[in-house]
């Protein structure tokens, strides 16, 4: 097995991740550090990263977790009192697909299959992520900051001096100077939807994600994990 195909296994990210790891030398191989992603690994090769063995289930698993607000959608953080892997007991070789912020909500696949990881998360395989949005509204001009919401995220916004793709914006609901919108991305820039409606001068205020791909958060309660125990196709 290749050793892009056996770290990205044995949950240390995706492939063009796993391969950094390896061309900046931080993979040992029996003792030496390698930097040749040809480098095969056979079963009796002991492979470390950080002075952390790696392994992994050669079985894939994926879990569906609500994340609560309060928690970092990371394997660990030292900053962070609570991540998503402590609602499933923080199992190795493990990791979760995707971010979402620490003050956002809603469904995470945590798996040790890192094809799947990289197949759902990079923009150019244009996975869709599904999210319902709260934001406060303006208390003046209405129509046309929901318009320039809509613009924006249908049209792309610059964000980091790059436009970003065209999304699915939906107005569902207005209510008592709020607003919810169904939104719909195939990427995931870092606190895409919240700057977006920022450049639109509006606040959200709730961020919840229902959807990656065909899983669906469903009724799955905030907090609670459950085993997908079906071949994900994304």
């Amino acid at each position: 097995m290749r050793i892009n195909k056996f770290l990205a296994k044995g949950g240390l990210g995706s492939r063009r991740k796993v391969e950094h790891l390896v061309s900046s030398g931080k993979i040992t191989v029996n003792g030496r550090v390698t930097r040749d992603l040809a480098t095969q690994i056979g079963p009796d090769d002991v492979v470390f990263f950080e002075k952390k063995q790696v392994s992994y289930d050669p079985k894939p698993l994926y879990y569906a977790v609500h994340k609560p607000i309060g928690y970092v959608s990371t394997v660990s953080d030292p900053y962070a009192s609570k991540t998503v892997m402590d609602l499933i007991g923080r199992k190795t070789g493990f990791f979760p697909v995707g971010r979402l912020d620490k003050n956002s909500r809603g469904l995470i696949i945590i798996t040790n299959d890192g094809n799947f990881a990289q197949k759902t998360s990079h923009p150019s395989n244009y996975c869709e992520k599904e999210y319902r949005v709260r934001v406060r509204l303006p208390k003046k001009d209405v129509t046309a900051y929901v318009d320039k919401a809509l613009r924006y995220f249908k049209c792309g916004a610059i964000i980091d001096g790059q436009k970003t793709l065209p999304a699915k914006i939906k107005l569902l609901a207005m209510e008592r100077g709020q607003a919810i919108f169904g939104i719909i991305l195939t990427e995931g820039r870092k606190r895409q939807i919240r700057r977006i409606f920022e450049k639109a001068d509006m606040e959200v205020i709730d961020l919840l994600r229902v959807r990656i791909g065909s899983v669906e958060l469903g009724d799955l309660k905030c907090g609670e994990v459950k085993q997908l125990h079906f071949p994900l196709d994304n």
